[in-house]
């Protein structure tokens, strides 16, 4: 058994071997910043990735990325990247409330910030998102996840700009995994099917049984 990869049946009998909340590799920058939320990440950044520690309000320390790239722009916080065949995406709720994966700024790692964190990064002050999937990237200006008891549904996306991507986040879809699935499809679930967690809601039950690369950004706007 793969254990980046747990299954239903192991989920379900509390088996789950995660991997670590984050893997820093700290030799990829010369110096990590503690700072207290809602400080933003550098606005000026002339390009690339850095790592950054953040430190929201009752809640633990973790190592994020903040990045700048030429169509973008800067102070751009990575928070969701899943590649193509993903080995570790296919994991029960508890996790992507938590978070997990590996951060080292390496193209190929895989990370998700944590649905507890998002929300708590786009309650308290505004955010915009960016989205990659596949060959497309969209843009939302106001983006605004809920918390636990909302099931983590996309409160608000703003204004919309750039491709279709068929992986956009729908105002109001609940986020769905394996054991816990909020996609409103009678009869399916669409994170059991794909492999991974994320906003499944009905009109994506044409596109098939696809595994896209998904990069996430969210910026603060204020």
């Amino acid at each position: 058994m793969d254990e980046n990869n747990p299954t239903k049946s192991e989920a379900e009998t509390e088996e789950v071997r995660t991997t670590p909340l984050l893997n820093i590799n700290n030799q990829t920058t010369s110096k990590t910043e503690t700072i207290d939320f809602p400080d933003l990440c550098p606005q000026s950044q002339k390009g690339g990735s850095h790592l950054r520690e953040i430190q929201l309000p009752g809640l633990d320390p973790i190592k994020v990325a903040y990045c700048s790239y030429d169509d973008i722009g800067s102070g751009w916080w990575l928070v969701y990247r899943k590649l193509n065949r993903s080995r570790i995406f296919n994991r029960p709720y508890e996790d992507y409330e938590r978070g997990f994966g590996n951060l080292e700024l390496n193209f190929f790692d895989e990370f998700f910030i944590g649905l507890n964190r998002l929300h708590r990064l786009t309650r308290e002050k505004p955010h915009e998102l960016v989205l990659y999937a596949g060959s497309g990237t969209r843009r939302f200006d106001h983006f605004v996840v809920g918390d636990r008891s909302e099931g983590y549904k996309v409160k608000s996306i703003g204004n919309c700009t750039g491709d279709d991507v068929w992986m956009s986040p729908k105002q109001g879809s609940k986020f769905s995994t394996f054991d816990r699935y909020e996609d409103g499809v009678p009869g399916r679930n669409l994170a059991e099917e794909w492999g991974y967690g994320w906003w499944f809601e009905p009109s994506m039950r044409s596109i098939g049984n696809e595994n896209h690369f998904i990069d996430m950004y969210i910026r603060k706007t204020d």
